[in-house]
């Protein structure tokens, strides 16, 4: 059967079951979860519900692949009403559901919401992994959690999870979103691999508090790193660093980069400079 769910061969699956139903009288604790999770992987959802329902016996397998297969649908709703029912019960909980429903939370916007349950996780003696504390630290940033983004940090210290780029780039855009901005550029010098993300986390912090300097000099690294970003954030950094509120920066901008050859070639550079002179005034191309 869970071949079956894999491949999704809804027919041959439902066949199975049928088999099942004409053979068993009695069904095991195995039987029903390999059920459950095969309805859930055909997207069949209440009949997953149902055969949970009529399971005389639930195991933490049984409640999180409920949640598992509410969560994979969008059905966050569901999932949580399922989550608070399974703590009710005293059922343990694995990481994976904890930070399912903590990043449920965080998707629908409420953070505060992402937040009390990493609380909980702390207070029931949950192990909280890298993807729980970028959840944290995500959910802090977005509300200005100043003193509860710190333990958070302090957590990733004594666990070693800072040492993770993913955390690290959750670093930078809470400080930078807290504007702290002197801690952010640290966290962004200790990322050995950055990626996209990580520069625009930096780039986004300076734009924001109008620091016009630091995000042209930070902008000019970038396009000197080798990273090649799409059209799309190529533009947005531009926009970046050609920002409204740092207009007396623009010409000597782009002079530094007509200077360089190793930009001469750089098609998408220059397609994002001359889209965004045409919408700006005093600037020619």
């Amino acid at each position: 059967m869970w071949c079956r769910g894999e491949m999704l061969d809804v027919g041959f699956g439902r066949e199975v079951h049928r088999a099942i139903d004409a053979g068993i009288d009695e069904w095991d604790l195995f039987l029903h979860n390999a059920l459950v999770t095969m309805y859930g992987r055909f997207w069949e959802v209440g009949v997953a519900h149902c055969l949970f329902d009529k399971m005389p016996v639930r195991d933490t397998v049984s409640w999180n692949t409920m949640i598992s297969i509410y969560a994979s649908k969008g059905m966050w709703d569901e999932a949580m009403e399922f989550f608070e029912k399974m703590l009710e019960q005293d059922v343990e909980v694995n990481i994976i559901t904890w930070n399912t429903i903590a990043g449920g939370y965080w998707r629908k916007g409420n953070f505060n919401s992402a937040l009390r349950l990493i609380s909980r996780m702390i207070l029931r003696g949950a192990y909280l992994d890298p993807v729980a504390i970028i959840i944290g630290l995500g959910a802090c940033s977005h509300i200005g959690a100043i003193k509860l983004d710190k333990q958070i940090h302090g957590y990733a210290i004594c666990s070693s999870y800072d040492k993770f780029d993913n955390v690290r780039n959750a670093l930078i855009t809470m400080y930078a979103r807290g504007q702290d901005l002197e801690r952010a550029y640290m966290m962004f010098r200790l990322v050995e691999e950055k990626s996209i993300i990580t520069w625009n986390s930096m780039l986004s912090g300076y734009s924001h508090m109008d620091r016009s300097e630091e995000a042209s000099f930070l902008f000019k690294e970038l396009l000197l790193s080798g990273i090649e970003p799409n059209y799309v954030k190529l533009r947005a950094f531009c926009l970046f660093v050609l920002g409204l509120q740092i207009y007396n920066t623009v010409k000597s901008f782009i002079a530094t980069i007509a200077r360089r050859q190793i930009f001469k070639n750089y098609l998408l550079l220059w397609n994002a400079l001359v889209d965004i002179c045409k919408i700006r005034k005093g600037c020619r191309s």
